[in-house]
C-alpha cells in the first residue's frame, strides 16, 4: 500500500458521521451537527455497470470499501442525470421502487432491484436549507443514474435515498446557487452523490459501436473533460458553469443537452475550504462518455 493511500484511508477512517433514526429527524434544523459528510459525482455511464466488473467499477467497489470504514451516513441525496421536472422536485417515497429507465439490456438487469428505504421528510429537510420552492412526489422512484451506483457504493441497500431532480427552470447559475444553500445537508449527515458525466454524448458512441471506433477517445471529448477537470482542481466554478456559455460549440459537442452535466455542480457548489478533492476513477466508456468520478472529503 502507497503511502497516500495510507493517507487516504487514514482520513476516511477519522470522519465522523452521524448516526441517530430517520424517523425521529423530521426537521433538519434539529438534527445534530456533525463533521462534513463526503460528497461525490460519480460519472455512471452505462446501466451495465450494475452487473460488469471493468477498471471503473472495480474503482467504484474501492470506494465502497472505503466508505464502509465510515459510521453510515442517515441518509443519501442523489441528484440524477435522468430524473427532470419542470420546478425542482424531491422524492418522498417511504420504499422507492427500481426505475428501469433504458431498454435493449441482457433481462438479468431487468431482475435487479436495490431495496433502500426512502426519506418521506426530505422536502422539509431541503425546505429548511433553501429559500427556494421544493416540490414533493410520493411515486418516484430510483432512476438507474442512482440505483446503479448504489449497487456499487452501498450494496446492502441500509441507508435510506432520496432523490432530487433537475428543474428545469434553472439555468447553469440557478442550479449551482441552489446546491450552495444545500450544502447544510453536508453538516446534519447526508451524503450528496452527483450522478451524470463530465462529457456525454450517446449519439457519438452509437455512432462509435456502429463503425467499430468506441475505444477511440475523441479529442474534443479530452478537450473539454480537461478543461472541466482544470476547472475543478483550480476551485473556480465560476468558469466551470459558465463552460457552455464561453465555449458553445465545445460543451455541445461534449453535451448536446446538459442533464449529464448538471449533476457535476451539485457536490463541487457543496465544496467546503476543509476539503480536499480526490479522483477515485479517470477515462472514458466508450470514446465519448467520461467516467471520471470525484470525492470531496475534509483532510
Amino acid at each position: 500500500m502507497t503511502a497516500s493511500r495510507r493517507s487516504f484511508l487514514k482520513q476516511l477512517s477519522g470522519l465522523v458521521l452521524g448516526t441517530g433514526s430517520l424517523s425521529v429527524l423530521n426537521s433538519l434544523a434539529a438534527a445534530p451537527s456533525t463533521a462534513l459528510v463526503p460528497a461525490l459525482f460519480i460519472g455512471h455511464g452505462s446501466p451495465m455497470n450494475a452487473l460488469e466488473n471493468n477498471p471503473f467499477t472495480l474503482a467504484w467497489d474501492a470506494m465502497a470499501d472505503n466508505l464502509a470504514r465510515l459510521p453510515r451516513p442517515r441518509a443519501i441525496l442523489c441528484v440524477s442525470a435522468h430524473w427532470q421536472t419542470p420546478t425542482s422536485t424531491v422524492s418522498v417515497a417511504a420504499r422507492p421502487s427500481t426505475i428501469y429507465d433504458f431498454y435493449g439490456f441482457p433481462g438479468v438487469l431487468y431482475m435487479r432491484q436495490y431495496r433502500a428505504m426512502g426519506v418521506p421528510e426530505s422536502q422539509q429537510w431541503l425546505q429548511q436549507a433553501t429559500t427556494q420552492a421544493i416540490g414533493a412526489d410520493a411515486e418516484r422512484g430510483l432512476d438507474h443514474g442512482a440505483w446503479v451506483v448504489l449497487s456499487r457504493l452501498f450494496p446492502r441497500a441500509d441507508v435510506p435515498v432520496f432523490q432530487l431532480s433537475l428543474g428545469q427552470d434553472l439555468d447553469f447559475d440557478g442550479h449551482y446557487q441552489l446546491a450552495a444553500q444545500l450544502a447544510l445537508l453536508r453538516r446534519r449527515g447526508v451524503m450528496v452523490i452527483g450522478s451524470g458525466n463530465m462529457v456525454h454524448n450517446l449519439r457519438s458512441a452509437q455512432e462509435d459501436d456502429l463503425y467499430g471506433t468506441r475505444d477511440q477517445v475523441h479529442g474534443w471529448a479530452q478537450e473539454l473533460d480537461q478543461r472541466l477537470l482544470s476547472a475543478i482542481d483550480a476551485q473556480d466554478h465560476l468558469r466551470l458553469r459558465h463552460l457552455p456559455i464561453t465555449e458553445p460549440r465545445l460543451f455541445a459537442q461534449g453535451h448536446p443537452t446538459a442533464e449529464h452535466f448538471l449533476p457535476l455542480l451539485y457536490p463541487l457548489a457543496m465544496q467546503d475550504k476543509q476539503d480536499e478533492l480526490h479522483y477515485f476513477a479517470k477515462g472514458f466508456a466508450p470514446g465519448s462518455i467520461s467516467m471520471t468520478s470525484l470525492l470531496l472529503m475534509p483532510a
